[in-house]
């Protein structure tokens, strides 16, 4: 990539990220594993004004660097070390972005992370089974590819093994490698095409994705979007058949409580609640959205209260999924004639610190 599209790159991505409100620019930097606040170190300007040797020097700096030694180089070329630092870190969302949305379509890249890594394995050792992938796919040929493919599915594994040769942890990338390798042909041809042109960098924001949850993964590859719609969060996978009433705001159901439930026992699966709509007019200055669990009586829709635990106030932002993990019912339907229970989910405005004891 030369100099000039890399530059043009990196303004159009810091775009996408001045479109984003600020808990999803944070969830953005958290992943990226960035303390700082990319928007407010001036990046426009110093990647638009520094010469072409310099640029590229910062960025093999920020790769490949500890911040000790960032801050000592920093302090030699009289640089911001906070700023040179946002730059790596908006370096490697960009490399995030080409992944998730250059080389792979939305159902490979969760083929690639939640069935291609073994989640038994340590981060270390999904990040070793990435690399040895890597290498077995840039030396594997088209043809071969296709041989292999047809020889699984009678289910003979020999190429396969003597492909995988002496390499240590066999059995791991053997497992890796056919799951690979039983897909269909048109996603086999995509991860043969893409994992060997994916940067190390990239190799270990794999290994980032694969510790979270699905919906997470498709938010964050949602809100690096580079068609300028990334603030809707997830809400953008869902078709709507009618269009969103301007400053409403709507809960979506990603994930429905089970219909029966054991007394005192977490609820699962877990209800999952996206919040839909643009808040980015609704909200002044200290104020947030929070999701509220309220467990009310079917036979008369009254609120039953204090006998909802893990149901306390819990911050949330359009277009991100929030999933209640720690919900318990603590009374039985016989304790109140009978009745079926419910819940509601209420969607609250509230101003700074929301002290959240009284839902415990």
């Amino acid at each position: 990539m030369s100099m000039n599209v890399l530059r043009t790159k990196l303004i159009e991505i810091l775009l996408v990220l001045k479109n984003l409100n600020l808990v999803q620019v944070s969830t953005l930097c958290k992943f990226s594993r960035c303390e700082e606040n990319i928007l407010c170190q001036n990046l426009e300007k110093f990647i638009k004004e520094t010469e072409d040797d310099e640029l590229e020097e910062v960025i093999y700096m920020v790769q490949n660097s500890s911040v000790n030694e960032i801050e000592n180089f920093c302090e030699q070329r009289q640089l911001q070390s906070t700023q040179i630092i946002s730059l790596g870190c908006l370096f490697r969302l960009l490399l995030l972005q080409g992944m998730l949305h250059e080389h792979l379509n939305i159902d490979q890249v969760m083929k690639l992370v939640t069935e291609l890594i073994p989640g038994e394995q340590q981060p270390d050792q999904q990040l070793q089974i990435l690399q040895h992938l890597k290498l077995l796919l840039t030396q594997l040929l088209p043809e071969q590819l296709e041989e292999i493919c047809e020889d699984i599915k009678i289910n003979n594994d020999e190429k396969l093994i003597h492909l995988l040769g002496e390499y240590q942890n066999q059995y791991i990338l053997f497992s890796s490698l056919k799951q690979l390798l039983s897909m269909e042909l048109e996603d086999i041809q995509a991860l043969h095409n893409a994992i060997p042109k994916l940067q190390d960098i990239q190799l270990i924001q794999l290994v980032q994705l694969r510790q979270l949850d699905p919906l997470d993964i498709l938010e964050i590859r949602q809100l690096l979007s580079p068609n300028g719609d990334g603030w809707l969060g997830l809400q953008a996978l869902i078709e709507e058949d009618e269009p969103q009433p301007e400053n409403t705001l709507t809960l979506q159901i990603i994930t429905q409580p089970p219909e029966k439930t054991v007394y005192r026992r977490n609820l699962r699966p877990n209800p999952t609640i996206m919040v839909c709509g643009d808040d980015r007019n609704m909200l002044q200055n200290g104020e947030g959205l929070y999701l509220v669990p309220v467990l009310l009586r079917c036979d008369t829709l009254t609120e039953v209260k204090g006998k909802l635990t893990g149901n306390q106030p819990i911050q949330v932002k359009v277009g991100s999924a929030l999933k209640f993990k720690k919900l318990k019912i603590t009374i039985t339907s016989h304790q109140l004639n009978e009745t079926m229970y419910c819940l509601r989910f209420e969607l609250r405005k509230y101003r700074g610190q929301v002290n959240s004891d009284e839902y415990d």
